[in-house]
């Protein structure tokens, strides 16, 4: 019944904000940043932590300041998470442009499924109502569901109809090994620290040794799919770009880790340019004791 109730409230939330206009939400951003930051100060040691050991050329002040554009940053993904579950209007529409979406296309049009790789930078939530509407494959996106069933499966129905499906991480082999139709595009996020320390494939990253999800490297090589990097970058508030790059085409003549070597760079590099748009509120390397691969 507790669940029942929540999942009443997030409807109600989610009502509101859709007749909420983005001027009046960003206040609230502000304010909700504020609140964050000097009073609860959610995960404050973990993200200053991490932006200090990430950044050691960084004087304090530096790292102070990039963690306040963080919060910032945060919060208003909170907000564009819940308002994308409703972005239907032309004006909408030009809040999130795929730049390249040709990339992809080449792929479908050889019959080819693909992997997306990205990570928690910029707005990726915001893929699901406009990705489908830039490229010819079936994307698909990889998420741990929900415990809350109505609130999980309310995603799930929306991000349907929006052309984006949703497929639990637990039957990731399952959605590879079936053929479809239509060429897929398999959306993979893999930055988060790796729940099985076993697979994991470590590097050096941000200035510390790191664990990676195996997956998009264990998957494209067995497959030999190519693998596409896609980058959603904030241009200004509520504005973002998405651009596609090839990784790799054959994944599986390339050495092992290779992959996730190309990844992490890519994805390193886009963190240094632009840090606050990073996920550092995540405990990301609570498990970096051990060496790296490579």
């Amino acid at each position: 019944m507790a669940k029942y109730i929540s999942y009443l409230f997030f409807r109600l939330f989610s009502a509101l904000v859709k007749i909420t206009p983005f001027s009046v939400m960003y206040f609230f951003s502000d304010a909700m940043s504020v609140l964050l930051y000097r009073i609860i100060k959610y995960r404050k040691k973990v993200i200053i932590d991490n932006l200090t050991k990430s950044f050691p050329e960084k004087t304090e002040a530096e790292i102070a300041l990039i963690c306040r554009r963080f919060y910032l940053n945060f919060t208003d993904m909170m907000i564009e998470t819940v308002k994308g579950l409703d972005l239907k209007s032309e004006k909408d529409q030009k809040r999130f442009k795929l730049m390249n979406p040709e990339l992809l296309d080449k792929y479908a049009e050889q019959n080819k499924n693909t992997i997306i790789a990205m990570g928690h930078f910029g707005n990726w939530e915001w893929l699901g109502p406009f990705l489908k509407s830039g490229i010819v494959p079936t994307p698909y996106a990889l998420y741990k569901p929900l415990r809350n069933k109505w609130i999980d499966k309310h995603i799930k129905e929306t991000r349907a109809k929006e052309g984006l499906k949703l497929q639990p991480i637990k039957q990731t082999r399952q959605l590879f090994s079936v053929n479809e139709a239509k060429p897929k595009a398999v959306l993979m996020i893999s930055d988060q620290s790796p729940g099985n320390i076993k697979n994991a494939i470590w590097l050096r990253f941000l200035n510390q040794n790191t664990p990676f999800l195996h997956g998009i490297e264990f998957y494209s090589r067995f497959y030999d799919l190519p693998v596409i990097f896609l980058k959603v970058e904030r241009v200004k508030r509520g504005y973002y770009e998405a651009y596609f790059s090839v990784l790799s085409e054959k994944p599986a003549e390339l050495q092992p880790n290779e992959i996730t070597k190309l990844y992490a760079k890519q994805l390193e590099k886009d963190i240094i340019a632009s840090p606050e748009q990073w996920l550092w509120s995540h405990k990301r390397w609570k498990k970096s004791h051990l060496a790296p691969n490579a």
